[in-house]
């Protein structure tokens, strides 16, 4: 059972990369891809199913080994058992025929167990032996669970992927390019002449009238070169003026206060 769906989930696993690379592309993504999900779901119910199995065949096995094991202490018990009736015998302690006779019994029981305990060994081997393949399988199984769960972690990112570059390519398809490239064009000539309408306002704020221009042109100056000329021929007479005028005499009060002034 395990075999057939191995050999189902690779088909799956197939048609989900066929899928993916373009193999079937008017299919919805998602059907497939929920598919091998299901798919993985009833794969571990069967996994939980193989663990309970397993489980309950090495608690059989632990069991059948504890009897054996519990079957050969007898087995030594009862060998014990008859040494200790001969030597007793031996020292007059009990009688020598029914010494034998019980140790004879003991080594009896001691032989059956010995032979069960062969024949129960060789069982436990082919139990241990199930045990084995059964715990192989149900590894195998949970690694092979755990391998398709990545990859179809991987198969979702991928489809999900491809989905938004197919809606973006449909978009981009759809595009009108030339009309989009008008727009565009057309935008640039308005933005330049905006530009240029706003460079004229500030042409038209800086501009001074023709009056203006000629009567500079007849004082020969700005204006405010003009007043900035007349203001340092002011300033140049009043110091001419005052290199001119001589010094003014010191009354008596005057001087009084210059030698004062001196002293202190």
């Amino acid at each position: 059972m395990l075999n057939q769906v191995f050999q189902f989930l690779k088909s799956l696993f197939g048609a989900g990369e066929a899928v993916i690379k373009g193999k079937k592309e008017d299919e919805n993504l998602d059907i497939p891809l929920k598919k091998i999900d299901s798919e993985i779901k009833i794969l571990k119910d069967e996994l939980r199913e193989s663990l309970k199995y397993l489980a309950e065949a090495k608690a059989m096995y632990i069991r059948s080994r504890r009897d054996i094991d519990g079957e050969q202490r007898r087995a030594i018990e009862y060998e014990n058992k008859a040494r200790l009736l001969l030597q007793r015998a031996m020292e007059g302690q009990l009688g020598a025929l029914e010494a034998d006779r019980l140790a004879t019994q003991a080594l009896t029981q001691k032989e059956n167990l010995l032979k069960r305990v062969e024949n129960n060994l060789a069982q436990l081997d082919k139990q241990k032996f199930i045990v084995k393949k059964m715990e192989d399988n149900t590894n195998r199984l949970k690694k092979q669970i755990l391998d398709w769960e990545n990859e179809l972690k991987s198969l979702q990112a991928r489809a999900r992927i491809s989905e938004a570059t197919k809606k973006m390519n449909q978009k981009l398809a759809g595009l009108d390019q030339a009309q989009t490239k008008n727009l565009l064009e057309d935008m640039q000539q308005r933005v330049l002449e905006q530009e240029a309408l706003a460079e004229a306002y500030v042409d038209l704020n800086d501009e001074r009238s023709p009056l203006d221009d000629e009567i500079e042109k007849a004082l020969g100056g700005t204006t405010e070169v003009m007043d900035s000329l007349a203001k340092l021929k002011a300033e140049l007479s009043q110091e001419q003026h005052k290199l001119q005028s001589p010094p003014k005499p010191l009354n008596d009060l005057d001087k009084l206060k210059d030698e004062l002034n001196k002293k202190g």
